[in-house]
């Protein structure tokens, strides 16, 4: 069980939390007692044995020797370059039939076509009595991969007391009759008809996992290199009074290696170790893990970050050893140096204009004056539109509401505030009636917490009490007159100090791409403020940096072109330096400020 948490907590996430430890074994154990149930109650025994991973070996203590650890790093390298290769082709299938005329002309966006279609080809390659005869096609990967780790070889003839019985060597013989043809080369064919199939099968709509025909492809390298070692030296490397060769140790190596290269994880060591029941041959294990873990990273991600940039999911890429541009690339590079930004002098006109030309936005930074740019804090979009709300009714357009998931924590204080039947009030705004339950959280707009809510104390009032009451009780759309509307629009804002988060996280412009994306990584931000001397400059976000890792691999870290962009006019309450016009060619009393709508939506803290 262990080793599985091991492997799910190393695959998933660089950094994991500390509370998702418990789950993740229990989850496991869950898993593993209703398989072990299934197997016994459900699953019929021959099938049972197709679908159970589990290889006991019979190695001896000194199973090898000092001299042969050269020939496990090169094992090592070899799988590491397997890997790298096999990443790098499922890839280029994927993004081939994402983009390729040709083929989605003939197989169009259904993908039921091209999965029977290649299903017949794998049945054609793998038909036992035609060339599935050379790649031992009448066999499952649980059977063959028992062959690769047998304590045996296939070289040698049974005379010899290291050769495999006559039925496990006419599995890759081609028959039971005698031998057709030498087993090195059925395994080498099995090794590269596998190796491009797995790449071309993983890619396909249908469930598919990538660890057990890694490990068998892996197996079947590692087989072959113990093969060739074996017949080069048959008696061992010390002669015929010291240990021999063993191809089935190689079969271990090789799986380890290859499968940690592909995953790009390490805790396969320890899974190969309660697979095969042993631990003689955890040092080899853990030399070519390394080395070939090393050499993949070094080329490319891992293939469960390929399928991620390939499908493309919003998630941060890990940042390889061989590229030294993270460091010496600084975030002024990638961040947004147009940005929309809140002030004490800012009017409920250009708040108006902000809000409805910013929707994606859910924080705004919070600065002195348009000339200084000193960052005070930050103010969640969410206490903007109901200060606007308050003051002129409900806007078209302005959601207060926009998003509809909640925290596992905002979730459990209201199923309390319902229980307790008091707290948790509907409020009518804009004639619709809508649930509102604000916390500390979405009235800060604060990506880190200073506490959790589920410690709190209802008993007590905390600093935001007045503030989460007042936006909570019911509220009549206020009905103004055209000059009182006029008069409220010109009018500064009046900010809460309460509602401003002293606190945003912040960086400085040196700062490098490298520390950006640890603590990014670390901390799980989704946009930070670039400061100079306290003064704002710009904002980072994950889209910013997804974009200049997207090639990480290929062509290191890029910085971020200019685009054209479209610019929106917001006005701010200072006519003495207003020298623009209006959308309708009068001349504006007041300021013109330009915001991108294109940076606007780029620096987006969904």
């Amino acid at each position: 069980l262990f080793p599985a948490v091991l492997y799910g907590i190393e695959s998933t996430s660089k950094y994991f939390a500390v509370k998702n430890y418990w789950r993740s074994f229990f989850a496991t154990t869950c898993a593993a007692l209703i398989f072990r149930f299934a197997i016994a109650a459900i699953v019929p025994q021959h099938i049972a044995g197709t679908i159970t991973a589990y290889y006991q070996t019979n190695f001896p203590n000194e199973v090898f020797l000092v001299e042969e650890i050269p020939f496990f790093v090169m094992l090592g390298m070899f799988c590491g370059l397997m890997g790298a290769g096999f990443v790098w082709l499922h890839r280029r299938v994927a993004i081939f039939k994402k983009k390729n005329r040709a083929f989605r002309a003939v197989f169009g966006n259904s993908p039921i076509a091209f999965t029977a279609l290649f299903a017949m080809v794998v049945g054609i390659l793998t038909y036992p009595e035609g060339f599935g005869r050379y790649i031992a096609g009448q066999f499952t990967f649980r059977e063959t991969l028992a062959d690769f780790l047998a304590n045996c070889t296939f070289s040698l003839t049974n005379v010899s007391s290291q050769g495999c019985s006559p039925e496990m060597i006419a599995h890759w013989t081609g028959g039971s009759t005698g031998a057709e043809f030498h087993p090195l080369l059925t395994l080498l064919c099995y090794l590269i008809v596998y190796f491009l199939l797995i790449a071309i099968c993983v890619s396909l709509y249908i469930p598919a996992g990538i660890f057990v025909p890694s490990f068998v492809i892996g197996a079947c390298g590692g087989r072959i290199c113990g093969e060739i070692l074996t017949m080069w030296w048959p008696d061992g490397f010390r002669g015929a009074d010291g240990p021999q060769i063993y191809p089935g140790l190689y079969a271990v190596v090789g799986a380890a290696a290859y499968t940690g290269a592909v995953t790009h994880s390490l805790s396969i060591a320890v899974i190969v170790c309660e697979t095969t029941g042993q631990l003689c041959a955890l040092l080899p294990v853990l030399i070519a893990l390394m080395v070939g873990n090393a050499i993949c990273s070094f080329l490319q991600p891992s293939i469960y970050e390929s399928i991620i940039n390939i499908q493309g999911y919003p998630y941060l890429t890990d940042l390889p050893p061989s590229r030294v541009s993270v460091h010496t690339m600084k975030v002024e590079k990638v961040m947004v140096k147009d940005i929309v930004f809140i002030t004490r002098d800012t009017t409920y006109m250009e708040l108006r204009e902000i809000l409805l030309e910013t929707p994606n936005l859910r924080s705004y930074p919070f600065v002195t004056d348009k000339t200084s740019m000193t960052l005070l804090g930050s103010v969640a979009r969410k206490y903007l539109c109901y200060l606007l709300t308050k003051h002129l009714g409900a806007e078209p357009g302005i959601q207060m509401h926009k998003r509809k998931s909640r925290t596992a924590s905002e979730l459990l204080n209201t199923i309390g505030q319902f229980r307790r039947g008091s707290n948790v009030n509907f409020n009518t705004i804009g004639g619709s009636p809508q649930h509102t339950y604000l916390t500390d959280r979405n009235i800060s707009g604060n990506t880190l917490l200073a506490h959790s809510p589920l410690h709190d104390n209802q008993g007590e009032r905390g600093p935001l009490a007045s503030l989460l009451y007042s936006q909570t009780e019911n509220h009549e759309v206020p009905v103004h007159s055209i000059s009182k509307r006029a008069e409220i629009l010109a009018s500064k804002i009046d900010l809460d100090d309460v509602a401003i988060d002293p606190a945003p996280f912040q960086l400085v412009k040196g700062t490098s791409l490298y520390k950006v994306h640890t603590l990014f990584s670390l901390l799980a931000l989704n946009h930070a403020y670039v400061t100079e001397k306290g003064r704002l400059v710009g904002v980072v976000a994950l889209k910013e940096l997804r974009e200049a890792l997207s090639n990480i691999y290929s062509r290191g870290a890029v910085p971020i072109r200019p685009r054209a962009r479209t610019m929106s006019t917001f006005r701010v309450a200072n006519q003495e330096n207003q020298n623009g016009l209006t959308h309708d060619g009068d001349v504006a009393p007041e300021i013109k400020v330009s915001v991108p709508t294109n940076s606007i939506s780029r620096s987006s803290s969904e």
